[in-house]
């Protein structure tokens, strides 16, 4: 009986030791197989924080836009509403185009800066410092081991 028992822990000794070379090689060829691991991740980075950037910008200027024509109408009114004042003729009744088109682009513009703002500078970050995380595998003749590298 106790060979029946060694047997067994051999066994789960030996699919232990499987196992971990198992991993090992998945490691080795998911390192070795990319290249550079964190590549697609920082340029997937970059795609994002330049959207960003760009809708930002895109937000101020439509937003800018949208305060301009609105302020315009605005005066336009204003503008009609003085002079039927002095002529004594009925006022008109005017619809708040106008008021809704500035606040609009105020809100647009409001949200923009800071969206171009954060997208601007993240994006220079991760195009300066492309390797703020890395992965790969140390191999010297004493010893070999796993590296994982975090700069900031």
């Amino acid at each position: 009986m106790p060979s029946s028992n060694s047997n067994s822990t051999k066994n789960f000794m030996n699919s232990k030791i499987f196992a971990i070379i198992g991993l090992m090689v998945l490691v080795a060829h998911h390192s070795f197989g990319q290249g550079d691991p964190n590549k697609s991740l920082q340029e997937q980075k970059l795609a994002k924080y330049k959207n960003m950037k760009n809708g930002g910008v895109l937000l101020i200027v439509v937003g800018g836009i949208l305060v301009v024509a609105g302020g315009a109408i605005e005066l336009s009114q204003f503008d009609d509403s003085m002079s039927t004042m002095f002529t004594g003729e009925p006022e008109k009744e005017y619809n708040n185009i106008g008021a809704v088109l500035g606040c609009t682009g105020a809100v647009m513009v409001g949200a923009g800066i800071p969206l171009t703002i954060v997208g601007t500078k993240k994006y220079r970050a991760y195009k300066r410092n492309p390797d703020v995380v890395s992965l790969g595998i140390n191999t010297h003749p004493q010893s070999t081991g796993l590296r994982l590298t975090y700069r900031f």
